[in-house]
């Protein structure tokens, strides 16, 4: 039976936790999401730039405005520990005091990757926009 995924809300946005796919995904908006393997791992929280007009990360290197703020995001073993606990066959107690790394680190590391070539990172805003443009259409990049 599939179970209602929990909400994580950033900046007046709701976000659906899906620990299958290990992304945050915009309720309504299946185009956009968040990959947590895309985001830098603290151990104790997941951090990430965050642009408020168009509700997606903001990668790459340059300027940014009063619109690109950090954000922090709790790992998922807090977020949805019963999704956790499911999808990898222990209890939520047994999650305590673990990281997503400490339970997750074998499959998180194997799907490390750079989803944009360099030298298609001229600017910031041409690349913001084009991960905008692409995860609306339901491009994964």
């Amino acid at each position: 039976m599939k179970r209602e995924l929990p909400v994580f809300n950033i900046e007046g946005t709701d976000f659906l936790v899906d620990v299958d796919k290990r992304w945050l995904i915009q309720a309504g908006n299946p185009g956009n999401f968040f990959e947590f393997i895309d985001m830098e791992d603290k151990g104790t929280h997941y951090e990430m730039f965050y642009d408020k007009r168009y509700k997606c990360e903001v990668v790459g290197v340059g300027p940014r405005d009063d619109q690109m703020i950090d954000i922090k995001i709790p790992p998922m073993v807090v977020l949805d520990p019963v999704g956790v606990a499911e999808k990898y066959g222990l209890t939520v107690e047994g999650l305590k005091g673990k990281t997503d790394m400490d339970i997750m680190g074998a499959e998180i590391q194997s799907t490390i990757r750079w989803p944009i070539q360099k030298e298609e990172q001229k600017d910031d805003k041409s690349l913001l926009l084009k991960l905008h443009e692409g995860r609306s259409k339901g491009i994964k990049f």
